[in-house]
C-alpha cells in the first residue's frame, strides 16, 4: 500500500513501534525516495515526520505528543498545501479567539509566512485569500453551540490544533463541512485541481486537557483507535528548529505527569483527580446485555432487574447571552442483582424551555412503564419540595411514582460510587445515540462545563441501593 492511499498506510503500521531514532531514520529514507512534498507559502523544509504526515491523502490523521515537535507548524504547513489551487478551502481551529491569537500562535505564524506574499487578509472574517481564490480561515468553538457557524461551509481541509481543549460532538461535525466540487473551477500552475484534492481532518496535540480521553481513544489507543485514522507521534527530539536543552530546562520545573506528556508525549498518564475510567465502559447491544442477565430470564431463573429514571431539571434554552446552558437530563440506570452488574440503559438530555421539560418528562416516564419510579433532583428549601410534589401530583400522576432527592455533599463526593463501580468494570452501556454524550462529559468531570449526567448517575446509585448498604461485587470473569 502506498503513502497516497486512502486507508491507513501499511509503511507507517509497520514503524510505529519502532525506536525513535530507526523511526527518523525511515522516514528520511522514504522522504529521499519520493518526490519533494507538495508545499506552497511555507518558509520552511518540512522535517521527516511532520514531510511523512504532509503526503498522507486519508481524511483523518493526527500529530500529537510532546511538546515543542512543531505541531502548529504543520497543521499550518498541510492548510497552505492546496492554496494554489482554485476552489480550495481551508479552516484552521483553536478553542477561543484568544488562543488564536497568542504570541506565536496560529494567527502569528500565518502572518509572518504570508505578509510580505501575494496573499491578502481580511481582518473581519479572519480570512487569507490567494491569487487562485483560494482562502484559509481561522476560526474558533469556545461553546458547543459555535460550531453551527460553520453549518453551510464547506472546506478540503480542517484542521483542529490542540484537539484536547474541544469536545469530541465539535469535532465530529466539523467533518459534515469536508467537501469538495465533482469538477474543477481551473487549475494550480502544475496541474492540480480542486478534484485532485483530498479532503483531510488533521489535528495536533499534547496529551492533557479536558478532550485528552476521548481524543486518546480515537487516536492513541490501538484498539479502539478510529478505522482509517493515523496517528504520528511526535517529540521535542525530533525538532531541530528549537533549542532544545533550554525548553527541556524549563519543562522540568512542572509537576511530574505534566513532564511525562509534555516531555515524553505520555497518553497514559492521568491526573489524579480523574473521576471516570471510561476505557473500563463496556457498551453492549440487547442481546449483550441479555447475556449478561440483563434479560428476562439469568442462569435459568427470573433475573430480579431494578430500574429508575432519574432526572436533573433545567428550564434555560440557548440564547444569545446563554449559548451554553444545562441540559434537563433523565438517565435510565438498571441493576442486575444476581450479577452485581449495573447498566445504563438510556440518557434523554434535552435544552427546552420549562412547560417543554414537563412534557419531556412525562413522554419519556410513559414510555419506560409504571414499574420504573421517577427520581428528581430536589433543590433545597421549600421550592424545590414543591417540585416534586407538582411532578408527584400532576405532571406523572398516574404514569410513575415519583421521588425526590436531596443533594448532600459536593459533587465529586456524590460520584465516588458510580465512578468505583465504573473502575472495576462493574458497569455496562446499552448502544444508543446517547453513548457520545455521556462517555464525553465522563471523561471531562470534574473540570468540564457539564455535569448533568454525572449527577443523575449519583442519584440512581442512591435509588438503587436504598435500602441497605451497597457493595461492589467483583466484575464478571471473561467467559
Amino acid at each position: 500500500m502506498g503513502v497516497d492511499e486512502p486507508r491507513r498506510p501499511s509503511w507507517w503500521s509497520r514503524i510505529e513501534g519502532l525506536p525513535d531514532e530507526e523511526r527518523a531514520a525511515f522516514l528520511e529514507r522514504i522522504r529521499a525516495a519520493l518526490p519533494p512534498v507538495r508545499l506552497r507559502y511555507s518558509p520552511y523544509v518540512p522535517m521527516p515526520k511532520q514531510d511523512a504526515f504532509l503526503r498522507l491523502r486519508n481524511v483523518e490523521a493526527f500529530y500529537g505528543g510532546a511538546a515543542g515537535p512543531g505541531k502548529s507548524t504543520t497543521l499550518l504547513m498541510g492548510a497552505l498545501q492546496y492554496a494554489d489551487v482554485p476552489g480550495y478551502s481551508a479552516l484552521l481551529l483553536r478553542r477561543t479567539y484568544a488562543d488564536l491569537s497568542l504570541p506565536g500562535a496560529l494567527l502569528d505564524m500565518a502572518s509572518a509566512w504570508l505578509s510580505e506574499t501575494d496573499a491578502a487578509w481580511n481582518a473581519t472574517l479572519k480570512t487569507w485569500s490567494f491569487p487562485s481564490g483560494a482562502t484559509l480561515t481561522f476560526g474558533y468553538l469556545a461553546t458547543e453551540e459555535d460550531k453551527r457557524r460553520y453549518a453551510s461551509a464547506a472546506f478540503q481541509f480542517v484542521g483542529f490544533d490542540e484537539l484536547t481543549h474541544f469536545t469530541e460532538s465539535q469535532y465530529r461535525f466539523l467533518f459534515s463541512r469536508l467537501r469538495k466540487p465533482s469538477a474543477s473551477v481551473g487549475a494550480a500552475g502544475d496541474g492540480t485541481t480542486i478534484v485532485d484534492v483530498p479532503l483531510r481532518m488533521r489535528s495536533a496535540s499534547n496529551p492533557g486537557g479536558p478532550g485528552h480521553e476521548w481524543v486518546r481513544r480515537r487516536f492513541v489507543h490501538e484498539p479502539t483507535r478510529s478505522a482509517g485514522a493515523v496517528f504520528m507521534p511526535a517529540l521535542l527530539s525530533e525538532n531541530p528548529n528549537l533549542d532544545q536543552e533550554a525548553y527541556l530546562e524549563s519543562l522540568a520545573h512542572l509537576p511530574e505527569i505534566e513532564q511525562r506528556r509534555l516531555i515524553r508525549g505520555d497518553w497514559s498518564a492521568k491526573d489524579a483527580g480523574t473521576a471516570f475510567d471510561t476505557s473500563k465502559l463496556r457498551v453492549v447491544s440487547r442481546l449483550e446485555a441479555a447475556e449478561a442477565g440483563f434479560g428476562v430470564y439469568s442462569n435459568g431463573r427470573p433475573a430480579r432487574i431494578r430500574r429508575a429514571r432519574c432526572w436533573d431539571m433545567a428550564a434555560t434554552e440557548p440564547s444569545a447571552s446563554a449559548t451554553d446552558p444545562d441540559y434537563t437530563v433523565g438517565t435510565l440506570l438498571a441493576l442486575c442483582e444476581g450479577s452485581g452488574l449495573w447498566m445504563i440503559e438510556d440518557v434523554v438530555r434535552v435544552r427546552v424551555a420549562s412547560h417543554d421539560v414537563e412534557s419531556t418528562i412525562a413522554a419519556t416516564c410513559r414510555r419506560d412503564g409504571r414499574d420504573v419510579p421517577v427520581w428528581i433532583t430536589q433543590e433545597p428549601g421549600a421550592a424545590g419540595k414543591s417540585l416534586v410534589n407538582h411532578y408527584a401530583r400532576n405532571v406523572l400522576r398516574g404514569i410513575a411514582a415519583v421521588h425526590g432527592w436531596r443533594e448532600t455533599g459536593d459533587k465529586e463526593t456524590r460520584a465516588r460510587i458510580p465512578s468505583a463501580a465504573i473502575g472495576r468494570g462493574l458497569v455496562l452501556v446499552l448502544e444508543g445515540g446517547f453513548v457520545e454524550a455521556l462517555v464525553e462529559e465522563l471523561d471531562a468531570f470534574p473540570n468540564g462545563t457539564h455535569d448533568d449526567i454525572v449527577d443523575t448517575l449519583s442519584l440512581g446509585w442512591y435509588a438503587l441501593s436504598r435500602g441497605g448498604t451497597m457493595r461492589l461485587a467483583a466484575p464478571p470473569r471473561a467467559s
